[in-house]
Order: C-alpha cells, then structure tokens, then sequence
C-alpha cells in the first residue's frame, strides 16, 4: 500500500514539475524583460515584454508574437503595423485582451512606460489617419504637411481653401488647420473611428486606425485591471527562449553584414543575366555590380489567353501567396497592379550592360 502510495506521489510531483504558472501582466512584476501570457488558450503564445511601471510594453523587435493579441496585424511603413484595411476598430477593440478597463499608454522610445509623460491619463494610443490606408483626408499629396519619413514625426500645416498657400506650424499653434499623412499620431484608446469603408472615403474627423511600431519605437504600454496566472508546459517556455535566441542571433548577422559593407564597401559582381532569370516576372537589383544581357528578354508574365478571353481574372498578375512578388488580390505591396516593370533597381551604384 506505502509503495503504491509512494508512487503516486511520484507521479504528481512530475505533473507539477512540467507546468508552470504564467502571468498576465507586469504588475508586480520586476522591470526588465519578462514572459507573460496575456490570455489563456493556444491561440495565445507566451510572449517577451519590457515590463516598465506594472505595464507590459509591447514591443514587436523584441517578440513578434505580440500580433497574435491583435485582430488583425498589417506592416503598412517599414518601421509601423497596424489594424488591416477591413478591420475598422480603436485601440481598445483592436487589442484583444481589453478587459474594459485596461490602462493604454504609449512609449515613443520604447524605453519606459511613464503615466506622468501622456496626453489622455491610461487611455493613450498611436493612430494613422485616413489618407495612409486608401480613405481621404485633407490636405493630400501635400510634402509639407506629411510625417518626416525617418523619424515618423507628424506636422500640422496651415493651407488657404484653394491650398494657394501651404506651410508647415506647429500642433495647436492658432494658424493650424490641417495636419498631413500621419501614422504615430496620438489619440484616446477609446476614440471613435469610422467604421466602413465607405464612410471613411469622405473627409471625416474619424478617419483613423489604430497602429504600433515594428521597430522598437512607437511601444503601446498595456496594463490589465485583474491579474491572472495560466498554467504551461515548462517546455514552451524552453522553446520559446530557444526561438527568441535564434532570431536574435539571425538579426545581429545580419546587422553586422550591413555594418561590414558600410565600412568596407560592397563587394562588386558581374552578373550574366539570361531569359531564365526572368522566368517568374520581375528581376530585382539588390547588389551593386555590372549586370550583362546575354541574350534577348522576352516577358508575358501569367498571360490571359489571347484567342480567348486576355482579361481572365488574374492575367498579367502575380500568383496568389507569391511571397516574391506580393500584391495578389490586393490593394497594397509591390505588385497589387501587375507586373510593370522588367527590371527594378534597387540600390545604387549599378551597371546594366
């Protein structure tokens, strides 16, 4: 009876061993990185945070599988993501943990989460208003009034009614009237958006969708109402540390293979380019060199059928899930009009031959 008594107690400290608690939040936790789980359920990874002040900044370079708490997750710049096109929602409805209560601020720097530096209290996030993601707003197609392409600041402008005269001012300032292409501008987490298409089409004071940065700025700091802990296995955690170290070490290579080029300079090529290379559609120049036509180049890429019907859906496009040439089906990315161009260069300091 004591062994079969012994064994079983055994048995329970190895089904103890195996799992672990995780928590929801950063409350109470120490700042620095941290793995929580924001929701129960398998469709909710444990991810890595900085936690910062009991919020957990959400920070993408750090764990991309932050997108999975979102309704959706689109890469609209190269630095910023946000809610797709058809998902029509703030902060609060875009980030699925919203518990009603939950505190949002936002952390520019993605350096610390601070109460004290925010415009709207705990209900704080970024926006990109309607011009950015195919609605309309004024002014449009204005560089003055549009966000700095590298630091993502957004400016406000003063324009006449006829846009005669266009300048650059400051938010607040009392010749301010408009502001331009903006994806980092800040607004309650609450705020009331447009909820269809159509409507954000017309110049509305609600054209907007919420977004985060992708590239350790522009951090959403969150902070739940109830703290909760779930039970994992103790592997995924092993595994996750394991992919996260991976993909570190994948970054830093490529890292310091861009710093080895900017200190030695690119290593020039020749390269023969033939009529295979252009099998698939497009070919794209990303290395400096000298580039050489060996033989003539002849392209009708996905071809409707001539004799036939030439327009059939999807003739002169890209394959769906092309991961090459995105853009099928779409709105958005490099080829959603077809394949335009031959050759596209992408960098400087190349010879075509």
């Amino acid at each position: 009876m004591y062994k079969h008594l012994l064994a079983i107690s055994l048995s329970l400290v190895q089904v103890f061993s195996d799992t672990q608690l995780i928590p929801n939040s950063c409350v109470d936790l120490e700042d620095g990185e941290q793995f929580i789980k924001m929701l129960d359920g398998d469709d909710y990874p444990v991810t890595k945070v900085k936690c910062s002040n009991g919020y957990a900044m959400l920070d993408y370079s750090l764990d991309t599988d932050i997108a999975s708490y979102f309704t959706s997750f689109l890469k609209w710049h190269h630095k910023i993501a946000g809610a797709s096109q058809t998902d029509h929602v703030n902060l609060q409805e875009w980030f699925v943990p919203n518990d009603g209560n939950t505190k949002y601020i936002v952390s520019d720097a993605c350096d610390v989460c601070e109460e004290s530096a925010q415009q709207y209290g705990t209900s704080n996030g970024y926006y990109m208003n309607a011009n950015l993601f195919g609605c309309f707003t004024y002014p449009r197609g204005m560089p003055d009034c549009d966000f700095d392409i590298d630091t993502y600041e957004c400016h406000a402008c003063y324009s006449t009614v006829d846009f005669g005269t266009i300048y650059q001012t400051e938010f607040g300032a009392d010749d301010a009237t408009d502001m331009g292409a903006c994806m980092t501008f800040v607004r309650e987490a609450s705020a009331e958006v447009d909820r269809t298409f159509d409507e954000c089409t017309y110049q509305t004071e609600t054209g907007f969708k919420p977004t985060i940065g992708t590239e350790g700025q522009f951090c959403i700091c969150v902070q739940p109402s109830t703290s909760q802990y779930y039970s994992i296995d103790s592997s995924v955690l092993t595994t996750k540390e394991a992919t996260l170290s991976t993909a570190a070490e994948s970054a830093a290579a490529v890292t310091a293979e861009d710093d080895r080029k900017q200190t030695l300079g690119w290593e020039f090529q020749t390269k023969y380019l033939y009529a295979t290379d252009f099998a698939l559609g497009t070919y794209r120049i990303t290395e400096p060199g000298t580039y050489v036509l060996m033989e003539d180049i002849e392209f009708d890429w996905n071809a409707g059928d001539i004799n036939g019907d030439p327009n059939a859906y999807g003739s002169w496009w890209p394959n769906e899930n092309d991961e090459q040439y995105p853009g099928w089906g779409e709105t958005r990315e490099t080829y959603f009009m077809g394949f335009l161009l031959v050759l596209l260069l992408n960098v400087i300091m190349s010879l075509l031959i």
